[in-house]
């Protein structure tokens, strides 16, 4: 519990001590809906994006809870996004779509079905009570952000870089799960 006294929240930036940290939310990816070209091309986007992240800069957190409603939407649109050049099996398959999803959100509703969060972790390690190491540490971890960001973007894996209010909800939750 000392550690996290020593937190600050500056910017989007969690300041610690021995260095500076950003936060992603990972959005997961249904690979089952890819084509094969898809698959491999996600494969190969996910190793330079691993290869980019090096040794000791990164933590991916799992988190679990129960899902809601809101969970469905990404996971039903993936199925609404794929196309034939039939029109009528479109029809169909919106039908089947619709029925599934109906399906889903009482299966939702009426259970308790847990899922997991996916969270990533950078850090840049420094003194932060250096205010030239500090400054140089804010630009280093911009860069690494960006860049395995955008890898991870490649992949077409979504990420959102957290804000100074998400870090501290995202702080809080971690010390302070709900049952």
């Amino acid at each position: 519990m000392h550690y996290v006294k020593t937190l600050k929240i500056q910017e989007g930036v969690i300041v610690a001590t021995d260095g500076l940290m950003s936060v992603c939310a990972i959005q997961p990816v249904d690979v089952s809906l890819l084509t094969e070209d898809e698959q491999a091309s996600f494969e190969s986007n996910i190793r330079r994006a691993l290869h980019s992240l090096g040794q000791n800069h990164a933590q991916i957190i799992v988190r679990s809870r129960n899902a809601t409603l809101k969970d469905l939407d990404g996971h039903v649109q993936g199925l609404y996004r794929r196309e034939t050049d039939n029109s009528t099996l479109d029809t169909i398959r919106a039908k089947y779509i619709e029925n599934y999803f109906n399906e889903l959100k009482k299966l939702v509703t009426l259970n308790s079905i847990p899922i997991q969060e996916f969270y990533l972790v950078l850090k840049v390690s420094l003194n932060t009570a250096n205010s030239h190491s500090l400054v140089e540490g804010y630009d280093r971890l911009e860069r690494l952000t960006n860049q395995v960001t955008s890898n991870l973007k490649q992949a077409k894996i979504s990420t959102s870089l957290f804000d100074s209010d998400a870090l501290k909800k995202y702080i809080n939750e971690s010390i302070n799960p709900v049952v």
